[in-house]
């Protein structure tokens, strides 16, 4: 096997192993008792909701309101003062350009592949750390594989609409620039 190739199956195992753990993510989202794939409602509960619910918005091109009363009423949430919302806006964004391309799943049904596969991108920086902390490929790969297998890592995810999925991807690229 020549030295170019085997440079490139680390790299190809990471890739795999994010495919599988986004695939397991949705598997476990859709086999829920809260997912439905005819019907959008209870698939999250109070914060989640309130980000699905701006998303949604985004996404079927309504906009988020300045003030949301929905949310608190009779004062109102002063969104985009209080809230952040750039996964909200990702997620909206890029299912209407998903759409546009003639993507035709419903919200609620891209909404768990997205967060599955958005929060599962977090490995690869986790494959870079190990990797710089441990001197090699296969630290990166413990890491990895760690991560992976650790219940707190998938969990949350189930059911989610969640930042924390979102950020951690960033949370740990920026630990590996550090």
């Amino acid at each position: 096997m020549s030295d170019h190739i085997r440079k490139w199956i680390p790299h190809l195992a990471v890739f795999v192993i994010y495919l599988a753990f986004g695939a397991t993510k949705v598997l476990l989202t859709v086999a829920s008792p809260y997912y439905d794939a005819q019907d959008k409602t209870n698939l999250h509960f109070t914060e989640n909701a309130v980000q699905y619910r701006y998303a949604e918005m985004i996404a079927e091109g309504r906009g988020i309101p300045e003030v949301d009363t929905r949310i608190q009423h009779p004062e109102g949430v002063q969104v985009s003062e209080e809230l952040t919302i750039t996964l909200e806006r990702v997620s909206g964004y890029l299912y209407r350009a998903l759409t546009a391309l003639g993507y035709d799943t419903p919200f609620h049904t891209y909404s768990v592949y997205f967060i599955a596969f958005f929060s599962s991108l977090a490995v690869f920086p986790l494959y870079l750390a190990g990797a710089r902390l441990w001197g090699g490929w296969l630290g990166g790969l413990l890491v990895v594989c760690f991560y992976v297998v650790m219940p707190p890592a998938w969990m949350r995810s189930i059911t989610s609409f969640s930042r924390e999925d979102f950020t951690l991807t960033f949370l740990f690229a920026g630990l590996v620039c550090f």
